[in-house]
């Protein structure tokens, strides 16, 4: 039954909508709920019989007020939990401790998302790529809200939730933290409800792909952020602010680095959008697009010229790249023309800039693979050709 509610209670019946097969981060036991938190010990922290313990909330360094993105999130999970029978300030208070209020896509361990699940425990059944489903981690915190609720009502504590002085420790009995982080949840209590007395921003959240990310000074892989800096010094890379800021806060995708240091060593490029700024879906569906997580770009002109179907220096280099190594070959690459083999494709919304993009997650060496295979410095600003099979590609 909660399961519908909570669905029900999203801002829009699309964000209910399955995800395609194989979006999904990765696969686990069976999830499973024990409602007295009493049971709960370390050695179960990594069985589906068991709730998990998790190490220290990940740091927020600015205020969530700060960010529509943000503010539209506070809204919806509190509109969605009041629809299901709960404090709207419930899911916000936790969320402010475990993520600030965004959908990480790191955390300790294997904890991810708005409320640090375990991916592990939680990404099979009911909740299965919760990652890239935001509704569906709403719906987890619902189920395990109401789940607690329920055994203390059973238990004799037939009032049980209605004192917002009780909320603390009702978040924590759901997201099981060490006990020195119990109290945590009780202190965002007036900071949800400061957020929630914000006008709701016009903005649906999930239109922005600023909800899946990281705090202003996440932890960043050397080798990535090695890559990160390369592209932000590199002279023929022309960036707006938003992609700037998505390089310098370590939110790129280490393969799209990559690309784009191989790409530029054929042709000076603009770029349009990294994460920042994108939808969080791919037009006209449900799907969440790579670009909200940082696993993608957009270019919006080569060699100084617009990208459009009489851009040849643009065609060239979309063949160059579907030539790339295989650790950062794109497996989206969009462009305005057909182009036959795997990743290519085009359509009526791809005819003014070219579509790099990686479906897979980034695995634990990529970021050492794609600095192996993009070696050589950064160059100047000209246009210039440093790839030795480039000659034979474009015959």
């Amino acid at each position: 039954m909660i399961a519908a509610l909570a669905l029900a209670a999203t801002p829009s019946a699309a964000l209910a909508q399955s995800v395609p097969d194989g979006s999904s981060p990765g696969r686990g036991p069976q999830p499973l709920w024990v409602p007295d938190p009493e049971q709960a010990t370390p050695e179960s922290q990594d069985t589906a019989t068991d709730t998990v313990e998790v190490a220290a909330p990940v740091p927020v360094s600015s205020s969530a007020a700060d960010d529509p993105s943000r503010v539209a999130v506070a809204h919806w999970m509190a509109s969605a939990a009041r629809d299901a029978g709960l404090p709207g300030e419930l899911p916000v208070m936790a969320s402010l401790v475990e993520s600030g209020l965004r959908n990480l896509s790191y955390g300790h361990a294997d904890s991810v998302g708005f409320f640090q699940m375990r991916q592990g425990i939680w990404n099979k059944g009911a909740y299965e790529g919760y990652l890239a489903r935001p509704d569906l981690q709403l719906r987890w915190f619902f189920d395990h809200a109401i789940a607690v609720r329920d055994a203390r009502v059973g238990a004799g504590d037939v009032t049980y939730g209605e004192d917002p002085a009780t909320w603390g420790e009702w978040i924590a009995d759901v997201e099981r933290p060490y006990e020195a982080y119990r109290r945590r949840y009780a202190q965002r209590l007036d900071e949800a409800r400061a957020l929630l007395a914000l006008p709701a921003p016009a903005v649906a959240p999930f239109e922005l792909g600023l909800t899946v990310g990281g705090p202003a000074t996440p932890v960043v892989d050397p080798a990535a952020d090695e890559l990160s800096q390369r592209v932000l010094a590199e002279p023929a890379i022309t960036l707006e602010s938003r992609s700037t800021s998505d390089l310098a806060a370590g939110r790129v995708d280490p393969r799209v680095s990559a690309v784009l240091l191989e790409a530029v060593k054929i042709s000076p490029l603009s770029l349009w959008v990294l994460q920042t700024g994108h939808s969080y879906y791919v037009a006209g569906t449900r799907r969440p697009s790579n670009h909200s997580f940082g696993r993608a770009v957009d270019i919006g002109s080569v060699n100084g010229e617009i990208v459009s179907p009489r851009n040849d220096a643009a065609r060239e280099l979309v063949l160059a790249i579907g030539k790339l190594p295989p650790s950062i070959r794109p497996t989206e690459i969009g462009s305005p023309w057909e182009i036959s083999g795997p990743g290519y494709f085009t359509n009526a919304g791809h005819q003014d800039h070219l579509h790099l993009g990686f479906d897979d997650p980034a695995g634990s060496d990529a970021a050492a693979a794609a600095a192996a295979a993009a070696s050589l410095p950064a160059g100047s600003s000209k246009p210039r050709c440093r790839w030795s099979w480039w000659p034979a590609l474009v015959k």
